[in-house]
Protein backbone atom coordinates (compact mmCIF):
# COMPACT_ATOMS: atom_id res chain seq x y z
CA UNK A 1 0.00 0.00 0.00
CA UNK A 2 0.79 3.16 -0.98
CA UNK A 3 1.45 6.11 1.27
CA UNK A 4 -0.44 8.84 1.20
CA UNK A 5 2.34 10.85 -0.03
CA UNK A 6 3.03 8.36 -2.66
CA UNK A 7 0.65 7.95 -4.01
CA UNK A 8 0.20 11.60 -4.69
CA UNK A 9 3.22 11.85 -6.84
CA UNK A 10 2.68 9.03 -8.66
CA UNK A 11 -0.88 10.24 -9.52
CA UNK A 12 1.04 13.54 -11.17
CA UNK A 13 0.92 13.66 -15.15
CA UNK A 14 2.63 15.75 -17.85
CA UNK A 15 1.35 15.23 -21.04
CA UNK A 16 1.82 15.16 -23.83
CA UNK A 17 4.75 13.54 -24.62
CA UNK A 18 6.71 13.75 -26.46
CA UNK A 19 5.39 17.76 -27.12
CA UNK A 20 5.95 20.71 -29.06
CA UNK A 21 5.29 23.58 -27.30
CA UNK A 22 3.01 23.02 -24.26
CA UNK A 23 4.08 20.72 -21.84
CA UNK A 24 0.48 20.34 -19.24
CA UNK A 25 1.23 19.06 -15.33
CA UNK A 26 -1.57 17.52 -13.69
CA UNK A 27 -1.10 17.22 -9.54
CA UNK A 28 -4.81 16.42 -8.61
CA UNK A 29 -3.68 15.19 -4.84
CA UNK A 30 -1.17 17.83 -4.09
CA UNK A 31 -0.19 21.37 -5.32
CA UNK A 32 2.77 21.98 -7.40
CA UNK A 33 5.08 24.53 -5.92
CA UNK A 34 8.12 24.57 -8.54
CA UNK A 35 9.10 23.27 -11.58
CA UNK A 36 12.68 22.50 -12.86
CA UNK A 37 13.81 21.63 -16.36
CA UNK A 38 17.05 19.82 -16.87
CA UNK A 39 19.05 19.09 -20.52
CA UNK A 40 20.54 15.67 -21.12
CA UNK A 41 23.78 16.62 -19.34
CA UNK A 42 21.93 17.98 -16.05
CA UNK A 43 21.98 21.66 -16.65
CA UNK A 44 19.37 23.59 -15.43
CA UNK A 45 17.73 25.06 -18.57
CA UNK A 46 13.92 26.62 -16.84
CA UNK A 47 12.96 27.55 -13.47
CA UNK A 48 9.66 28.17 -12.80
CA UNK A 49 7.70 28.84 -9.51
CA UNK A 50 4.36 28.27 -9.23
CA UNK A 51 1.74 29.07 -6.82
CA UNK A 52 0.97 25.83 -5.57
CA UNK A 53 -1.80 25.35 -8.59
CA UNK A 54 -2.67 21.57 -9.33
CA UNK A 55 -2.33 21.97 -13.39
CA UNK A 56 0.54 24.19 -14.86
CA UNK A 57 1.10 24.78 -18.71
CA UNK A 58 5.09 24.94 -19.00
CA UNK A 59 6.17 26.07 -22.45
CA UNK A 60 8.77 24.46 -23.96
CA UNK A 61 8.75 26.22 -27.65
CA UNK A 62 12.34 28.14 -26.80
CA UNK A 63 13.90 24.48 -26.13
CA UNK A 64 15.66 22.69 -28.49
CA UNK A 65 14.57 18.99 -29.35
CA UNK A 66 16.22 16.75 -27.21
CA UNK A 67 15.70 14.57 -24.04
CA UNK A 68 14.53 16.82 -21.00
CA UNK A 69 14.17 16.18 -16.81
CA UNK A 70 11.47 18.12 -15.71
CA UNK A 71 11.21 17.82 -12.03
CA UNK A 72 8.16 18.22 -10.43
CA UNK A 73 7.89 19.87 -6.85
CA UNK A 74 4.81 19.86 -4.29
CA UNK A 75 4.31 20.24 -0.79
CA UNK A 76 4.58 15.99 -0.45
CA UNK A 77 7.81 15.86 -1.98
CA UNK A 78 9.57 15.98 -5.77
CA UNK A 79 8.89 13.76 -8.90
CA UNK A 80 11.61 13.77 -12.17
CA UNK A 81 9.69 13.01 -15.63
CA UNK A 82 11.51 12.24 -18.97
CA UNK A 83 10.28 14.42 -21.24
CA UNK A 84 11.39 14.34 -25.33
CA UNK A 85 10.88 17.87 -27.16
CA UNK A 86 10.76 17.49 -30.56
Amino acid sequence: VLGSSEAALSSIVAYPNPTNTILNIVSPHTPIVSIKVADPGGRAVLNVAVEEQHRYQLDMSQLQSAVYFVRIDTGDGSLTKRIIKN
